[in-house]
């Protein structure tokens, strides 16, 4: 599980179009920008994870967002 403690900051980040990753699945986390009164479940549905870890990793305690917010996600 990742919590909000774990995660840097990224000041800055250099492409190597000469030399890109393999890619073997999905991230593992990812950072989700969510609109007002949007629902979790919707956005959990969608990156198949659960409405309870999306509000674990992002310290949240209702299940529609108030305000744009950036979200962690874990899938």
């Amino acid at each position: 599980m990742f919590s909000k403690d774990m995660v840097d900051v990224i000041g800055s980040i250099e492409v190597d179009i000469d030399h890109p990753i393999e890619k073997e699945g999905p991230a593992p986390l990812v950072v989700y920008y969510g609109e007002k009164g949007e629902r979790l479940w919707d956005i959990a549905r969608k990156y198949s994870t659960s409405v309870s870890s999306i509000k674990q990793i992002n310290d949240m305690s209702r299940d529609i967002l108030e305000d744009k917010k950036l979200l962690l996600i874990s899938r």
